[in-house]
């Protein structure tokens, strides 16, 4: 055990321990350079895991990987973008037509699936909020 925080207990684990998989958690990033996170005291960068579905029971966990000596810059993360992204919002492409179609102005009719994963990229690459209506 490494200290008491309220009614929580907070336990410093073996690098081996790790977190069961689930979904429906939460995650977060805190303590990066020039973060709100970072200017009320968060040191040093982690990603905080709480809660979740197990397959088994709804989890009351909390995990946190550090970060340390890394560095986490925001050109590094616009440059990663820019590689990602350019031929995906490329207007006239081809891979743009096909956001057009799936998503952006398909319809269920047209028997195209527009997932999640091609949403959540969308939004990384355009920089926007991507709304998801289910009819």
């Amino acid at each position: 055990m490494c200290c008491v925080l309220g009614s929580f207990v907070v336990q410093e684990l073996a690098a081996a321990q790790t977190p069961s998989r689930r979904y429906y958690h939460a995650s977060v990033l805190v303590g990066a350079e020039g973060s709100a996170s970072q200017s009320r005291g968060v040191s040093r960068p982690k990603i905080l895991v709480f809660g979740g579905d197990d397959g088994v029971t709804f989890t009351g966990d909390l995990w946190a990987l550090s970060l340390g000596g890394l560095e986490l810059t925001s050109v590094a993360e616009d440059q990663n973008r820019d590689e990602s992204c350019f031929w995906r919002v490329r207007e006239g492409g081809s891979a743009w037509q096909d956001w057009l179609d799936r998503c952006a102005e398909g319809d269920i009719s047209t028997g195209l699936e527009c997932s999640l994963q091609d949403l959540l990229t969308m939004a990384w690459c355009k920089q926007e909020l991507q709304t998801v209506v289910h009819f």
